[in-house]
This record gives C-alpha cells, sequence and structure tokens, in this order.
C-alpha cells in the first residue's frame, strides 16, 4: 500500500511539476508513517537505445544518455564534476506522457504549508483555479493546513514535535533546521532516491546544468524535495505598488507612473506632501539586499 502512495504521489510530481509557487526555492517534501491507498497506473522505466540490456550511450562530453538523449549518470556526473560549465538542452525537451486522470477514485492527501497572502482574497489554495484545475485533471484533491502568516517556523516546528504529520509538506527549505538530511535520519521526511524512475520528467530537468542538480539534492546526495524547476527564466511578473489613495491625492493616475522617472517624480511629490515612508520595498529585500520590485524593470529579479 505505502508503494502505491507512493507512486501516486510521484506521478503527481510529473503532472504539475510540482506545485508552483511564487517563491523560487519552495519545495516540496512527503512524510513517512502515511496511509492514503489508491491504485496507480504502472510506471516503467525508459530502455536503452535499441532496446535490451545492452549499456547506456554517451554524448561527446562523456555523460551517459537515455533514448531520447538526456544524460542519466547524475551521480557520476557531480562526482567527476562533468557538468562545470555545459548546459543539456535535451533536459528541457524531454517528455514522457501521463495518462490522465491518475486514478479513477478520488485520492485526497493532506498539505501543511502555502497559506495564501491575504490580498488575493483566498482563504485556501483549493480557492485557486491551478488547484481546482488540478483536482478535475488528475482526480487528486488536498486538503490543506495553513499555517498563520509570520508564524510558519513556529507552527512548523510545532507539527514536527507533535509527529502527527501531514502527508505533505509545503514550504522554503529554511524550515528544517539542520537540514533535510537531518529530516531524513530522524524518520520525518522520504528519501526517493532509489525511485526515481517514478518521476522521469522530473529527473529529466533537473539535468539542465550543474547548478540545478545541486539545488535539487542534499549534501548526501539524497532526493527528498521537489523544487518547482521552470523551462525558462520566470517573466516579471510584479512591479512597485502605489497606494490609491496617496495617488488621488497628489493627482496621478496610473498611466501616470510607467517609468522609472515617473517612480522618481511621484515619490518626491509624496515625501514633500508629508508623506514619512511613500514607498515599501519589495518581497525579501531585507534578508537579500535586492529590492525585486525595482530590479524586473531591468529583467532581473
Amino acid at each position: 500500500m505505502k508503494r502505491k502512495w507512493l507512486a501516486l504521489f510521484l506521478a503527481l510530481i510529473m503532472v504539475c511539476g510540482l506545485f508552483a509557487a511564487c517563491g523560487e526555492t519552495d519545495t516540496t517534501t512527503a512524510t513517512e508513517g502515511t496511509t492514503a491507498a489508491t491504485t496507480a497506473g504502472e510506471v516503467t522505466d525508459e530502455k536503452p537505445i535499441g532496446g535490451g540490456d545492452g549499456e547506456w550511450p554517451t554524448n561527446e562530453e562523456g555523460y551517459t544518455l537515455n533514448e531520447d538523449g538526456v544524460a542519466r549518470d547524475l551521480q557520476a556526473a557531480i562526482a567527476g564534476n562533468m557538468w562545470e560549465g555545459h548546459t543539456n538542452p535535451a533536459a528541457l525537451e524531454t517528455e514522457f506522457p501521463v495518462e490522465l486522470p491518475l486514478t479513477d477514485e478520488l485520492v485526497t492527501y493532506t498539505v501543511w504549508g502555502g497559506t495564501p497572502d491575504s490580498t488575493t482574497g483566498m482563504t485556501s489554495q483549493n480557492d485557486g483555479k491551478m488547484w481546482q484545475e488540478l483536482q478535475k485533471r488528475t482526480n487528486i484533491a488536498f486538503e490543506w493546513n495553513h499555517p498563520a502568516i509570520g508564524q510558519q517556523q513556529a507552527m512548523f516546528n510545532l507539527l514536527i514535535a507533535s509527529q502527527n504529520y501531514t502527508e505533505l509538506i509545503f514550504g522554503g527549505p529554511t524550515y528544517y533546521l539542520g537540514g533535510y538530511d537531518k529530516f531524513v535520519d530522524d524518520g520525518v521526511i522520504i528519501d526517493f532516491t532509489d525511485k526515481v524512475d517514478l518521476i522521469p520528467n522530473y529527473m529529466a530537468r533537473r539535468t539542465l546544468d550543474a547548478e540545478t542538480i545541486r539545488q535539487t539534492m542534499t549534501d548526501k546526495n539524497r532526493i527528498c524535495f521537489f523544487n518547482s524547476l521552470r523551462a525558462t527564466w520566470q517573466p516579471t511578473w510584479i512591479s512597485p505598488c502605489a497606494r490609491g489613495d496617496f495617488m488621488e491625492d497628489l493627482g496621478y493616475t496610473t498611466e501616470d507612473i510607467q517609468t522609472y522617472d515617473d517612480w522618481y517624480n511621484f515619490l518626491t511629490d509624496a515625501k514633500e506632501a508629508g508623506v514619512s515612508a511613500p514607498y515599501t520595498p519589495g518581497v525579501n529585500t531585507t534578508t537579500t539586499g535586492r529590492d525585486v520590485y525595482i530590479m524586473n524593470g531591468f529583467g532581473l529579479g
């Protein structure tokens, strides 16, 4: 039963990539002791070129390839520093089809984390169209346990201390004090390293370059968390925001603030009008020193 649960979970990763979110470092882990049961379609590993039990071919750089030209020998690549200065474009092109829905009967996973921002108007991730469409296509539902915003770390610690885990945990790596390997060693989260044949799409994407490989495994070369892997850089999706009442009082409309010069003029006018702090820096500015709202205008962030 446990293997069926894992097979379904890993098939879900192939479908959604997994659980794309705002933060680039958000990850998903599965906990030990889960009880969800389902009937999942059989997942088979790809065969060497020409079939049979022949050895896997290699490319000019010495990477071991599967039949679609995707580097397969990840551990050897890392150990030999074979990825230094190289990329693997085939990682973005390979697709292993997934038959939907993943299960005939509706299966529900419990998930901790992913609290919607208050500005979204959502009380649960299930209010979001993406999650609703994901359930429709896969027949997989999610029962969310959202920690209060600002208390995520404390509530995560309480979750772990209680040993009453949800089946999936959605959140940043900073929650795992001591690192992912400690939580695997403590029997909290599952090490999927010996089950990667069940996630060929994810494994193909993570072979793009050395940095992607490094960021998708632990210091002990374990695969026990899943990142959202994008085929291309995420395009700019947010810019500085101004309070509507300030804009109205100062005679500005949204059409008046389009360039950096426009922002300079607006903020200068706001300060001269007595606004002590007319601008709020973007997310994570205090910890990274980078203001993504400002940087996005240069295609950065």
